[in-house]
């Protein structure tokens, strides 16, 4: 008797996981490519939670600055090819060479200097050099 029951729980589990699983990844892959596909297109956020690229571990060779504020610094209504970082950043590699700089977008709506500690410590593995705080 204590064998079947634990059989049939055991088919019960096994029969909600995959139902589950084949209802749930499915809708993962189609929520994480539209997701990718628009919000690169039209925000431009990445995975990380701010705007434009993720950038990797950081090397010596590179200046690296990251970018705080609000709306203004997020480039609210625009692109993020049409952002204030996005134009520092731009124009640090024409002075400096092509890949020697970069510049992340840790703007967000409505933030205010209030914020910046807790986004300084959510972003400080990408060790920057300088850190601008554009109000």
């Amino acid at each position: 008797m204590k064998k079947t029951w634990r059989r049939n729980v055991l088919y019960a589990l096994v029969a909600v996981l995959l139902g589950l699983a084949t209802v749930f990844f499915p809708l993962l892959g189609v929520d994480l490519y539209l997701h990718e596909k628009f919000n690169r297109k039209f925000i431009g956020y990445n995975y990380r939670g701010y705007r434009g690229d993720v950038l990797s571990k950081k090397e010596d060779s590179v200046f690296r600055v990251a970018f705080l504020g609000g709306s203004t610094a997020l480039g609210y209504g625009v692109g993020w090819q049409q952002t204030l970082p996005y134009v520092l950043q731009e124009n640090l590699c024409a002075a400096l060479g092509p890949g020697r700089a970069e510049v992340a977008n840790l703007g967000w709506n409505v933030q205010g200097v209030y914020s910046f500690p807790f986004t300084l410590q959510a972003y400080r593995d990408l060790e920057a050099d300088i850190y601008v705080f554009y109000q």
